[in-house]
């Protein structure tokens, strides 16, 4: 999965973007199990590509990739 947000300084929380994730996806249990720069940097929120994890529910260990391109 691949997501793209343009014309913003900053990452939507975490925790919104979970939610938008488990719609999408039809995975009320989901949750994010990784949130990672691919620049390495440390600043969170900033704009850069993501490399995220969700995984769909607890019991399952297939976790789903997804990248999050954030362009200010």
């Amino acid at each position: 999965m691949e997501i793209t947000i343009t014309n913003c300084q900053q990452a939507p929380k975490w925790e919104s973007l979970e939610q938008v994730i488990k719609e999408a996806t039809n995975s009320p249990q989901g949750r994010l199990v990784r949130i990672s720069r691919k620049d390495n940097g440390v600043n969170y929120r900033g704009p850069g590509v993501y490399s995220l994890g969700f995984r769909e529910s607890n019991s399952e260990q297939t976790t789903l990739s997804i990248t999050l391109n954030i362009v200010s």
